[in-house]
């Protein structure tokens, strides 16, 4: 997913330059073949034969002028332990056990119960304004 990050990033700024440096309007379809060459250059097209980026999304980026970064939000401490509660679902469903939303919260929570995940959380929730004395008061509700 990265390398797919990357190729947007170098679209949007690419295009970003065209547009500056033309003093007329660009000719149709240049985002679109800008698209199309910088995916078969990376490529993208070799791993994932339908994978397209909307120009919109180009657009979107010249736009707010962000044009290398998606997200400019703070990273989830449980990030790293979603492969593990994914993986504990699944085997739960070919055993019959399926567990709807509440459940997994429920399997989450006691994933995170007394471990280096609970006290990341806690200090996530800190950051974020979340106010309590101990880490049973914030403890691992997610």
């Amino acid at each position: 997913m990265q390398k797919k990050s990357k190729v947007v990033a170098v679209i949007a700024v690419e295009y970003d330059n065209l547009k500056k440096s033309s003093h007329a309007k660009l000719p149709d379809h240049t985002l679109s073949n800008l698209i199309e060459s910088k995916i078969e250059e990376s490529g993208i097209r070799e791993e994932d034969p339908d994978y397209t980026i909307p120009k919109k999304t180009i657009l979107s980026r010249l736009t707010t002028g962000n044009l290398t970064k998606s997200t400019k939000g703070i990273s989830s401490p449980l990030q790293s332990m979603e492969p593990i509660l994914v993986e504990l679902i699944l085997q739960k469903a070919q055993m019959g056990q399926h567990l709807n939303m509440k459940d997994s919260f429920h399997l989450a929570n006691s994933l995170m119960q007394g471990s280096d995940y609970q006290k990341a959380m806690v200090i996530f929730k800190k950051k974020l304004g979340y106010t309590g004395e101990s880490l049973e008061q914030l403890g691992p509700q997610l």
